[in-house]
Formats: C-alpha cells, structure tokens, sequence
C-alpha cells in the first residue's frame, strides 16, 4: 500500500499533467507571455511622464563680468582745443590813426586781432584799430599818423632787421621837412616811430610846437643854439 504522501503527489502530477495543454491559451490571454521570472521585487513599469532635469550644480558658473565701455575721448573727432592767442611782435601805440587808405579790412574784435592779421599777411606793414567801431586796418605801407582818440596803431617789425637803437646828436638840427610830420608828439614817442619805420634814418624833435619829422637821410646842421633834438638810426654795438 502506497504512503499518503506519495499518493498526493501523483494526483498532483496527474492534475498538472491534465492542465498543461490549457496553460499556453490562458497565458495568453492574462497577458503573461514568455517574459522570464525574477526573483525578488517586481519591476516598476516605465513612466510616461518626461524625465525631471538635472539637478543644478551646487556651484553656479560664475557669469563673465561686462567690461565697461571705454569712455569717449575728451577731444570728439574733428574737434579742436582752443588754444590762448599768440603774442605778436606789433607794438600798440594808442591815441593816433595812419593817413592814407587801407588795403584791408579784416575783421577783427581787439587790437591784438588785427595785429595777428597783419603778421600773417606778408603785405602788411602797419595796422590801425578803431576801438569802439572795432575796425582793423592793415596798410602795405608806414604812412603818416596823427593824433586821435579812440584809436590804436602798430607797426610790423622786419624780421631780418638787426636791433636798432636811436642815439642822440647834440647841437644839431635838420634842414627843411620830413617826409613825415606828427603834431603834438614827444621826443621819445618821435623816435619810437622812427625805430617802426624802414623807411625812417633820423629823428627830429622840435620842442617849441612838439613837432616830430621824420627823415629818410642823415644830413644834419651842427648849431649850439638848435631848438631841436635829432637822433640817428644806428644798429645796436655801434
């Protein structure tokens, strides 16, 4: 006689053995397939939903620092610096005005303006500035002046001209007149003229009337009892 145990197990066999046909359909059918058994937890299956993104790194890329615009130059392009005027050689003799007719009239807002325009122009010799109509005159020539107010003038030194000096003669005056003759001058602003002009060699000065003659000749009268003084044109040294 069989033990219990062993007949169970026959039937069982015997059960399996009747059901094996029926457990392909059934497999099917529950969706089970061949997919192979693993032990342990069972696979989740995959999410539809999109991945989350990476985690930032604990430590931010340091963002590049703008650099500053460079600042705009202090002089634009094509702008100009106003520089101070420049000196010029055409000392300014006030209260007088020259004779004659100008050649030019330039515009100009002081008397240092018209000077710069004359030594600029290779033509000019003197100038006269009338103060309160600011009129500038340049003259190719030096010709007479006369007492005025209001007015200032200047003469154009030679560049090429040694320095000159005027030196006194005693005793002595000049026959007939200048070629030049101002009124109401003194001996030293006669012989300032004097230096100003290429023209001029001597100087006369009558004191009685405050007479100035210029003269383009050295001829001279030698008299104890002149009333005038007389200086000659000399370069310096001699």
């Amino acid at each position: 006689m069989m033990p219990a145990a062993v007949r169970a197990a026959s039937r069982l066999a015997l059960a399996l053995l009747l059901l094996a046909p029926l457990a392909g359909p059934v497999a099917a059918e529950l969706g089970i397939g061949s997919a192979p058994f693993r032990a342990g937890k069972a696979e989740t299956p995959p999410s539809s939903a999109p991945a989350a993104p990476a985690a930032a790194s604990s430590q931010a890329s340091p963002q590049a620092s703008p650099q500053a615009s460079p600042q705009a130059s202090p002089q634009a392009s094509g702008a100009t610096t106003d520089l101070p005027p420049r000196a010029t050689p055409i000392k300014r003799v006030a209260g007088f005005e020259l004779e004659g007719n100008r050649y030019a009239g330039p515009s100009a807002a002081t008397f240092d303006d018209c000077a710069r325009a004359c030594v600029a122009d290779d033509m000019c010799r003197a100038v006269e500035f009338y103060i309160a109509e600011r009129q500038c005159g340049l003259f190719n020539t030096v010709p007479r002046r006369k007492r005025r107010a209001g007015v200032d003038i200047g003469v154009k030194p030679k560049g090429d001209q040694p320095d000159l000096v005027m030196r006194q003669v005693p005793g002595a005056y000049v026959k007939g007149e200048g070629y030049d003759t101002t009124a109401n001058s003194t001996f030293a602003d006669c012989t300032a003229r004097c230096l100003d002009d290429g023209r001029c060699k001597m100087a006369e000065f009558y004191k009685l009337n405050n007479k100035c003659n210029l003269f383009d000749h050295t001829s001279i009268v030698k008299s104890s009892f002149s009333d005038a003084l007389v200086a000659l044109k000399q370069q310096s040294g001699e």
